[in-house]
């Protein structure tokens, strides 16, 4: 994808020939480069205002939002540090996040969140069902209060609303191409004055299945994929496909996905990425088999 406009608002993209960005609007202005010294331009680069940093494995070191980032033997990453909060992941023996705890670096108590089974969440403020359809996620029901939340999504599977079970709609999100968010109430202010009408009928925890329906951490910016964790800003997994790591034949087929940090064969309004692992064309079912 070269170009899109969207809210009213046009974006350019261009890529190396290994599919990295060399213009990505959406992240920055102008023309992206790698970072002096680089051996390849293969690891994601970020520029002089938003820089980004990987370690010898590929892996995230730091970013804007991030001072520091620890991974697993498996490269799984467990530990990430803002200048407010250090945030650790847990997993089981298949690698599926079972649990994240944050911490504040100043005064205050740590929150836990648990992610026992796909419809089922705990986090520090409520605990949540959800019901799905194969793998789309339809609805959720907060315990305690008892009130039933619905999802209105695009064909990305990204949550677009949320509404109430009575058809009152609390959360809007407005996703330019790779998945961050302008802030609706900034685009359209008579949103602004609907949700200052609604704030009561807020969910208690703020809805965390957005972009594509995957669950962003609000504390790092990183949305949760499964294998890897995706960086909406950059517009790239933060560590390397793990596919085509263990398999670098599948690269004959697919050369831009060799760029092991690509999303979603960078076309991410016709292709979705959900296991992290291989873009697929979106709204084909045939992943959920």
């Amino acid at each position: 994808m070269r170009k899109m406009t969207r809210y009213g608002e046009t974006a350019a993209f261009d890529y190396s020939a290994a599919g990295a960005f060399i213009r990505n609007d959406e992240f920055a202005a102008g023309p992206i480069a790698p970072p002096p010294g680089a051996s390849t331009g293969l690891i994601p680069a970020g520029t002089a205002d938003k820089p980004y940093a990987f370690d010898g494995f590929g892996q995230l070191a730091r970013s804007p939002r991030l001072t520091g980032t620890v991974y697993d033997a498996h490269g799984r990453l467990i530990r990430a540090k803002t200048a407010t909060e250090d945030v650790f992941f847990g997993y089981d023996q298949t690698g599926r996040r079972l649990y994240k705890q944050t911490r504040p670096v100043a005064d205050g108590e740590p929150a836990l969140s648990l992610f026992p089974m796909q419809s089922f969440e705990v986090g520090p403020k409520v605990e949540e069902s959800f019901v799905h359809i194969g793998t789309a996620r339809l609805v959720r029901m907060e315990h305690g209060t008892g009130r039933w939340f619905y999802y209105l999504r695009d064909h990305l599977d990204s949550s677009d609303y949320v509404m109430t079970s009575d058809g009152v709609p609390v959360e809007q999100m407005l996703y330019p191409a790779y998945g961050t968010e302008h802030a609706p109430e900034v685009l359209n202010p008579a949103w602004g004055t609907h949700a200052a009408v609604v704030a009561a009928d807020l969910p208690r925890e703020r809805t965390h299945h957005r972009f594509t329906g995957k669950y962003l951490d609000d504390s790092t910016g990183l949305y949760y994929y499964g294998a890897p964790y995706y960086d909406p800003a950059l517009g790239r997994f933060i560590t390397p496909d793990p596919l085509y790591m263990g398999d670098p034949e599948r690269c004959s087929t697919n050369t831009v996905a060799c760029n092991l940090f690509a999303y979603a064969n960078n076309n991410p309004m016709a292709f979705i990425d959900p296991t992290g692992l291989e873009g697929v064309v979106a709204g084909d079912e045939a992943y959920r088999r």
